[in-house]
């Protein structure tokens, strides 16, 4: 969502600074208008990234808008795959401890995941491509969620399936433009807010009904083996190749479900500790 929303954001603003700077012939005899708003757009994602605290799911969509823009301005070629790798690396270097956090990994597997789906995905619609991508994103990241929370949820597709258009499209663009309003001082800014308030509530509501259908999560566990078995099961699965190697995809993807831990005896105690200084 955070990748979604920094794109909403940067084509907001660059659409906006495009159209300021058309009107000024002088600036665009000097540079390229496009070349010029494609830079501005940073400093507006950067400034919804403030707002969002920089979570690191933020940090990477920042980086990873910040590195398309230059690309695109500088006439290179963007790719999804060079993107998200050059981010991957800039954020490792800015912040290296980032790899100590769950979220850097899933923020960049859950992209990297979606990227490589939609390379492989068969033509459809735009909805069954949504569905397909769901249902792929959530069974690549079932044994990713099980090797570090030992639980997964069975109802993310459609939960996303609806809380990532009804944020993107109906709750964020009403606060956005509330806080607009807002520093404007123009008193409509309230009624704005109110309903970017309704709105989340009203999907919140929602979600709190799915959550509380039973059986829509189990608890499992996973080793970083059956993880990689999985993914790599799950790849064979959605590529398109002979029925044999499906069977081989199955059995990788089976590979998951036979792991079992070595479980503590009352009174034991297993201590992990990282030395980082």
């Amino acid at each position: 969502i955070s990748g979604l929303h920094i794109s909403i954001i940067g084509l907001f603003s660059y659409f906006l600074l495009f159209q300021l700077l058309w009107c000024n012939a002088r600036i665009c005899s000097r540079i390229a208008a496009q070349r010029l708003a494609a830079f501005g757009v940073i400093p507006a994602i950067l400034a919804y990234a403030y707002l969002a605290d920089f979570s690191i799911p933020t940090q990477r969509a920042v980086m990873m808008a910040t590195v398309a823009v230059c690309l695109l301005a500088l006439s290179r070629r963007c790719e999804g795959l060079t993107v998200l790798s050059i981010s991957f690396i800039s954020l490792f270097l800015f912040q290296p401890f980032l790899l100590l956090e769950i979220g850097f990994y899933l923020s960049f597997s859950a992209v990297l995941i979606i990227l490589i789906v939609l390379r492989i995905a068969p033509k459809q619609s735009k909805l069954r491509l949504a569905i397909y991508l769901q249902l792929a994103l959530r069974g690549a990241m079932i044994p990713i969620s099980l090797y570090y929370f030992e639980q997964a949820s069975l109802l993310a597709p459609l939960a996303n399936l609806l809380a990532i258009p009804w944020v993107s499209f109906i709750v964020l663009p009403l606060l956005l433009i509330g806080l607009l309003l807002w520093l404007c001082a123009i008193p409509l800014y309230g009624s704005l807010l109110a309903l970017s308030d309704a709105s989340l509530a009203l999907l919140m509501w929602f979600l709190d009904g799915l959550s509380a259908i039973p059986m829509t999560s189990f608890l499992g566990y996973s080793s970083l083996f059956g993880l990689i078995c999985f993914e790599i099961g799950l790849l064979v699965l959605l590529l398109p190749l002979a029925s044999r190697y499906k069977l081989l995809s199955t059995i990788l993807m089976l590979s998951l479900w036979f792991y079992q831990p070595d479980n503590l005896q009352p009174g034991q105690l297993r201590l992990s500790t990282l030395d980082v200084a």
